[in-house]
């Protein structure tokens, strides 16, 4: 099983997963090897449209995050002590909890993380103090 996702990545095996680094509209194609060793393909249209200015009051102005698209590491400084620091997928699933002692400032590693669209909660006292959108390249 080989797939385009149309935005110049591709994946093989029978599922696989892909993130989208921005909006657009993108044609995914499967082609695999079938009976007789006969080729088939498919290809079906998606169009991916993000809107994510809503989360304005989900943000902090007290947190700063930079660089901001990130590539490897991305830094976040708070005005307030910091217990632990949370990223999220845009589905809300946490990839990564990291605790602190009560720091203001931080060094995330995010080379394990694929490109596209992260949330960075940020907590102090046990309560969220904020959070910043991430994009990763």
């Amino acid at each position: 099983y080989e797939w385009d996702f149309g935005d110049g990545n591709s994946g093989s095996g029978q599922t696989v997963e892909h993130t989208y680094v921005g909006n657009g509209n993108f044609t995914v194609t499967l082609s695999y090897e079938g009976e007789g060793s006969c080729t088939n393909e498919g290809s079906s249209s998606v169009a991916i449209d993000i809107d994510l200015t809503g989360l304005a009051d989900y943000e902090s102005q007290n947190l700063k995050l930079s660089p901001n698209p990130a590539n490897g590491f991305v830094n976040l400084q708070s005005e307030e002590p910091l217990d632990f620091v949370r990223i999220l997928n845009l589905e809300g699933k946490l990839l990564k909890e990291i605790e602190l002692l009560e720091t203001t400032s931080i060094q995330i590693d995010i080379s394990e993380l694929s490109s596209g669209f992260y949330f960075i909660q940020s907590f102090t006292e046990g309560q969220l103090l904020g959070a910043k959108k991430l994009l990763i390249n």
